[in-house]
């Protein structure tokens, strides 16, 4: 007998076994894998644990509306075909059912042949969505190619982030390029978005103790939807200068003036994630400044200096945060506010906008930089220049160790006990072979223990990367911008 070709996985959610039997019969004779689940609640986490392609739902289960069901699995997988089952009296909530995103309603009793026939129509859609989907993605591929970096390209960027105060002469002279072609690839890049200018202030320096590293694992039953509007109330908050959040995680980099301070935004988070049940977990670990090192923060020059396989000398640049605390003057806070508000303009602009000649901004300016009290640096869009994960790694440090730091680590924060760093990679492929290194080295260090996180970059929803209004608030700034 020719055994019939294997189709999708089909998850059954009703409360009637007799009901699930029957259609889990005629399924599996048309080759379906088929999965069931006696209530909701189980049918939602059968959804997470088995990935089906589609999924059918009692209208009416004893543990919660059919509707309501169908709405989590959607914010699960927008793409997953749903097909309601309802008896005659619910035909209306049904047809409901069809605006929260179901595919189609089956009516009991059902006719066994008008049942398959549904489900197969239903699945065959969804095969067709999905192949168009992937075609899209084939051709979104061959449009990137295009953007493809030349080698100039990438000389002049990974120049831009080596030294971002250099001007186009002395850039061009360094580079061996042309000063009219640094300009035009410095400007071309930033018009197609491969990266960002920002100005770090050294929040140390500033009065800042302490910063907080979180990793935040997202409940998979969780409303996405409802989710995004606390995420967007925590990314408001001041002392939250760093963020990836994609639908299932998120790391998040806070820094504060003291613990109360981080402990107030962290009960924030609390109330909003753990009170509505969005997440599975929050790991949180901490660096005071006074007792930690911070040897490399969002500096992305290594990286692409490994990334390009650039043959030019690589510098390395002096840790950020200092361990002295400076006091600024009042207009020097104000020039330091707006050149971390508005770190593309120029001199002149930024004199226009806090009512100071251009002569004292520069002057104010080059005092701070002399200093330490800010850092310009560049920073690349990861996806533009080929890196798809983002990998956290935490390392528990039981005896006195440090840390490898490799041209792939883009933020690394290192205590007596522990230590975060935050890489930023081609591909799993790259992921395996870095970290299976790292771990023998870790074996061969008595009592270090290490745990990885992976973010795909392809996934981020949201993101931040924003000091201004952490600094309005340490210098308590009444100001218009």
């Amino acid at each position: 007998m020719e055994e019939i070709k294997s189709k999708g996985k089909v998850l059954l959610i009703d409360d009637d076994p007799d009901t699930v039997g029957l259609i889990g019969t005629l399924l599996e004779k048309e080759g379906y894998e088929v999965f069931s689940a006696l209530n909701g609640e189980r049918g939602l986490k059968r959804v997470y644990e088995e990935n089906p392609d589609l999924v059918l739902i009692d209208i009416r289960l004893p543990d919660m509306d059919g509707n309501e069901a169908l709405k989590k699995i959607k914010e699960m997988n927008p793409d997953r075909s749903v097909i309601m089952i309802t008896a005659y009296a619910d035909v209306d909530n049904a047809i409901a059912a069809l605006k929260f995103g179901a595919d189609d309603y089956i009516k009991k009793p059902f006719d066994n042949i008008h049942l398959v026939h549904t489900i197969n129509r239903t699945y065959e859609a969804m095969v067709l969505k999905k192949e168009r989907r992937m075609l899209k993605q084939r051709v979104t591929r061959l449009l990137k190619k295009k953007l493809k970096l030349t080698g100039k390209d990438k000389l002049v960027l990974y120049g831009l982030t080596q030294y971002p105060e250099m001007s186009d002469i002395s850039l061009s002279a360094g580079l061996g390029i042309p000063r009219t072609t640094v300009t035009g690839i410095k400007n071309k890049l930033k018009k197609r978005g491969f990266y960002e200018r920002i100005n770090i202030p050294d929040l140390s320096v500033l009065g800042c103790e302490l910063m907080s590293v979180s990793y935040v694992k997202f409940n998979p039953l969780g409303v996405v939807e409802e989710r995004k509007g606390y995420i967007e109330k925590i990314f408001e908050q001041p002392e939250l200068i760093y963020a990836q959040s994609t639908d299932t995680e998120e790391i998040l980099v806070h820094v504060s003036k003291s613990y109360t301070d981080f402990k107030e935004d962290m009960d924030s988070i609390l109330r909003m994630y753990k009170g509505n049940n969005y997440v599975e977990s929050i790991d949180t670990y901490q660096f005071p400044f006074k007792l930690s090192k911070i040897p490399r923060f969002l500096n992305f020059a290594p990286l692409l200096h490994n990334l390009f396989g650039l043959k030019i000398g690589y510098k390395a640049k002096k840790p950020l945060f200092g361990d002295k605390i400076y006091e600024p003057t009042n207009t020097e806070k104000l020039v330091l506010y707006a050149l971390t508000r508005f770190p593309d303009l120029s001199d002149t602009e930024i004199a226009e906008k806090i009512s100071l000649s251009r002569a004292r901004v520069s002057q104010v300016k080059a005092k701070l930089l002399d200093r330490g009290l800010t850092q310009s640096s560049i920073v690349p869009d990861l996806k533009k220049v080929g890196c798809e994960l983002l990998a956290v790694e935490h390392v528990e440090i039981k005896k006195k160790a440090e840390m490898e730091i490799d041209p792939k680590v883009v933020f690394m924060a290192l205590g007596d006990v522990e230590g975060i760093k935050i890489s930023a990679l081609e591909d799993y492929t790259e992921y395996k072979m870095i970290y299976e290194k790292r771990a023998r080295s870790y074996r061969k260090k008595s009592g270090m223990k290490e745990h990885t996180f992976l973010i795909p970059t392809e996934n981020i929803k949201m993101s931040k990367l924003e000091f201004y209004p952490l600094v309005k608030k340490i210098f308590e700034m009444d100001v218009g911008f």
